[in-house]
């Protein structure tokens, strides 16, 4: 069932601003975002930009005792942690890997703005989703008699 996510328009603008220059270097980018959950929704409270270590198509490497540091500011805040990132290609929807790497740093969301360039008007067309990463179910077979 689908949750609201509350976000500031500017802040948004920003974000994707930031991520549309990368994509323009053809690199892929990431930030944190702290979050507020309430009763069914969640709101995206800010973005912070992470420490980066490398980027390029397909590969983020941000600096790990920054991103360690932002998880431990967000929860003396009372807030919740995530992060969002750029997909170059596909689309908006996490990788299997970034909902495992998600669930691994128990991100409470993780975004992914999906940015693309139309190639009859060469116009850059950004697409912002957030997710709540999850991990697969286990199959268990059982044999009936």
């Amino acid at each position: 069932m689908p949750v609201d996510i509350y976000i500031d328009a500017k802040q948004q603008r920003e974000f994707k601003r930031r991520a549309v220059a990368a994509f323009h270097k053809n690199q892929e980018y990431m930030e944190a975002v702290f979050i507020r959950r309430s009763v069914g929704e969640f709101s995206i409270v800010k973005f912070i930009k992470l420490k980066l270590k490398g980027a390029k198509p397909g590969f983020i490497d941000c600096d790990d005792a920054h991103f360690a540091a932002l998880k431990i500011e967000a929860t003396q805040q009372g807030l919740e942690f995530g992060t969002v990132h750029t997909h170059l290609w596909g689309d908006s929807a996490l990788s299997e890997w970034d909902h495992k790497e998600a669930v691994k740093e128990k991100e409470t969301l993780t975004g992914v703005c999906f940015i693309e360039k139309d190639a009859k008007t060469k116009r850059v067309k950004t697409r912002l989703e957030f997710w709540q990463p999850q991990l697969p179910g286990k199959l268990k077979v059982i044999h009936s008699k």
